[in-house]
């Protein structure tokens, strides 16, 4: 529990600071929680987002008008964002959230003017709140304690501590989250933000009820930018406070350890002896090997599907698709999956999710045995979840079974579309050693050292990278969509021929069967006039000189037109005509 708390300390920082980031083009903004910094670079800008002391890349065309579009990346996955510059107001909308960010002024000369009292410090003949202890000064803010006897509640200690605090900065602080311990309701605080001589502060509170009446408050504040060390002086726990003693990192690293360089350049960590790393940039998530079977990490992400997510329906509507046309789906990428519903929770769901992973890549199946406590704790990320855990849980591997003990600060926040990500530090040891161990693992964590101006140029050549994969994939994007097109087109055309082809030979089967028809019913007419003929017994016969016309015995007609022809001394003069072609007379096709 001593270790529990003492990580929580130093993960406090992660709740109420940003790391400083280098000048910017456009300028830098934040919110108290979220920075952002805009860096003009040919065509585009690029800059970095900062949020929980963690700094992603981010990369948008040239604003046109006040308005970019543009993406962030966490880990190998990409985000978009849209931002909109209105004076000095930035509104930064991702995952359907939108923020709304003021512009940090640079700092002024201190010789330009009159004397000012320092950024960060109390008003003047006020170094603290009237019935408040100071504990710990940085050159960024100051750690403060006091006692409320009159509180029974935490909500009542809040309540009570916030008037202080409006004396104290000339008005009532922001109130950002609220927390509460899940179990006893005895301890919880709350995040703010105000100014301080015209600098934006933030800060927490934090209340523990004590056993007999009232409460112990502590009050820790700061500069908004202020690096991450000013925040380790203020959070150097004091006495009575119930916090845990500061590590003392030499002693905890032992007179072994080595300072492993990042090979990008961009910072260090100390590590204790024994224990080896291959991580190759402070600005990505850190793993950590002990040598006991030790595995620790530092802001490790993953993001997560909620079970009802479009990108999950897709994938399932595609393999419906496939298998209905008798095909076999190929094998979907692992996804985790999960509903967004709080760490404990969380950390229940994925587990199995990350046992099915690491055993597909020859690693061990990982079980949860027992939650054995955890603590809700303040979120800076916007909308967030956050929660310090420590749980058994037992490895199994090539049919060996170990208990191990493992302890994580975990934060999760929505990122929009059905999606969610989880930040997670931590550390897993075999359950004879973690005690040993919690110390020395919270001793790295603090030793990582940060160049803050190289990581800001690597972030700028990783924005620059994705800028440049951007624009390829979209002229790959448009080339295959033109190739396509013009396939289709072809494609059109020869179905367009075969249907023309198709058509002409069934219009003239429909003639032929037309014609066999008429033929058969013009036959049948002239058969029926012949018979009529014969019932009649007379048949017509014709002058071709005059055109008068008579009509002779049908058994006689031939020698009647053979006399006349010859009185006439022309044999063809006179013809007969049968009655079939005097009534059913029809082109010379239908004769055929």
């Amino acid at each position: 529990m001593r270790f529990l708390f003492a990580l929580w300390v130093c993960l406090l920082v992660a709740v109420i600071s940003t790391f400083a980031m280098a000048a910017s083009v456009t300028g830098k903004y934040s919110d108290g929680q979220l920075t952002v910094e805009l860096i003009k670079s040919g065509d585009s800008v690029t800059g970095t987002i900062t949020i929980n002391n963690q700094r992603y890349p981010a990369s948008a065309a040239q604003f046109e008008g006040s308005t970019a579009e543009g993406i962030f990346t966490v880990g190998t996955d990409n985000f978009t964002f849209s931002a909109t510059i209105d004076g000095d107001t930035l509104s930064l909308t991702s995952g359907g959230k939108t923020y709304a960010l003021k512009r940090i002024s640079p700092p002024a000369n201190p010789l330009a003017g009159e004397h000012q009292a320092p950024a960060g410090a109390a008003p003047a003949g006020n170094g603290a709140m009237a019935g408040y202890t100071v504990e710990a000064t940085s050159e960024s803010g100051k750690s403060l304690m006091t006692k409320k006897p009159q509180a029974t509640s935490i909500q009542s200690a809040l309540e009570s501590t916030f008037p202080d605090l409006a004396r104290y900065f000339g008005a009532r602080p922001v109130i950002g989250s609220a927390y509460e311990d899940a179990h006893d309701h005895r301890s919880g605080g709350a995040t703010f933000s105000a100014k301080l001589n015209g600098q934006p502060i933030r800060g927490i509170v934090s209340c523990k009820l004590d056993d007999g009446a009232g409460a112990t408050v502590a009050v820790i504040y700061g500069r908004s930018d202020a690096p991450k060390t000013e925040w380790d002086k203020l959070t150097t726990p004091a006495a009575g406070s119930a916090k845990a003693p500061p590590v003392d990192l030499a002693k905890a690293l032992g007179p072994n350890a080595q300072e492993y360089q990042f090979p990008d350049g961009t910072g260090s960590i100390t590590l204790a002896d024994g224990w080896k790393t291959q991580a190759q940039s402070a600005i990505s998530p850190i793993f950590i090997q002990g040598p006991g079977k030790q595995n620790a990490w530092i802001n490790s992400s993953i993001n997560v599907l909620t079970p009802d997510s479009p990108t999950l329906r897709m994938m399932r509507q595609n393999e419906a698709f496939i298998r209905r046309w008798g095909g076999k789906p190929a094998p979907a990428p692992m996804q985790f999956v999960a509903e967004f519903t709080d760490p404990v929770q969380a950390l229940t769901d994925l587990t199995p999710q990350m046992s099915k992973m690491s055993e597909s890549k020859g690693g061990p199946a990982v079980r949860i045995d027992k939650i054995i406590s955890h603590k809700d704790m303040p979120s800076s990320l916007k909308d967030g979840k956050a929660a310090v855990i420590t749980w058994d849980v037992t490895r199994t591997e090539n049919g060996e079974s170990t208990a191990y003990r493992s302890n994580e600060f975990m934060q999760m926040t929505m990122m929009g579309n059905g999606s969610w990500m989880m930040i997670t530090t931590g550390f897993t040891s075999p359950a004879g050693t973690y005690d040993h161990d919690g110390p020395v693992v919270l001793a790295m964590v603090r030793s990582e050292k940060v160049n803050q101006e190289v990581a800001a140029q690597r972030m700028q050549q990783i924005s620059q990278q994705n800028m440049a994969m951007i624009k390829q994939m979209g002229d790959v994007a448009n080339a295959n969509l033109q190739r396509n097109h013009e396939q289709w087109m072809r494609d059109q055309d020869q179905r367009n021929a075969i249907y023309q082809e198709q058509h002409d030979a069934q219009m003239q089967g429909y003639a032929q069967h037309n014609q066999q028809w008429a033929n058969d019913q013009w036959q049948k007419s002239r058969n029926n006039a012949d018979f009529v003929e014969t019932i009649k017994g007379t048949r017509t016969v014709y002058d071709t000189v005059t055109g008068a016309s008579g009509t002779a015995d049908l058994n006689y007609v031939n020698g009647v037109v053979d006399n006349l022809n010859r009185a006439a001394l022309d044999p063809n003069r006179f013809v007969q005509i049968p009655l079939r072609d005097e009534m059913y007379a029809a082109p010379e096709q239908m004769h055929r």
